[in-house]
């Protein structure tokens, strides 16, 4: 597992997003892109995705809030059926969302599972993991 880690650095990383109201962009400009900052991160917003996109890289970031009562931010529930269609074969995902876990706790951060799903029936393999014991719900 190590060497993976390792070998993954200084990769090229896409980093993918979609966002209403702005959280998810502030999250990214303001945690994430220091985070990766050994990375050669390229920023895209899910709006402005080309079927290149995911052709050029193997190593992916996508960002996703949920809304409501378990639906996929307004830029990704308008491309999700191009998603759908995306061999993620030798291409590593990570995945993040923002979500509302006091208002909508049955369905909190369920953007994640929806994109995570198509990439591992696509061939993809997930990375990254998430404690769950701090939430209340």
């Amino acid at each position: 597992m190590q060497k993976k880690i390792i070998s993954l650095i200084f990769m090229k990383l896409k980093l993918i997003f979609g966002s209403d109201t702005g959280n998810t962009d502030f999250v990214v400009e303001t945690y994430l892109l220091p985070l990766l900052n050994s990375f050669d991160v390229e920023l895209t917003e899910v709006h402005k995705l080309v079927e290149k996109d995911w052709m050029d890289n193997s190593l992916f970031v996508l960002g996703v809030p949920t809304w409501y009562d378990g639906v996929l931010q307004s830029d990704w529930e308008d491309y999700f059926d191009e998603f759908k269609q995306i061999n993620f074969t030798g291409k590593t995902v990570a995945i993040f969302g923002l979500g509302d876990q006091i208002g909508y706790d049955e369905y909190f951060v369920d953007g994640i599972g929806i994109l995570a799903e198509v990439v591992l029936e696509n061939g993809g393999e997930i990375i990254g993991n998430w404690p769950r014991e701090e939430y209340s719900y």
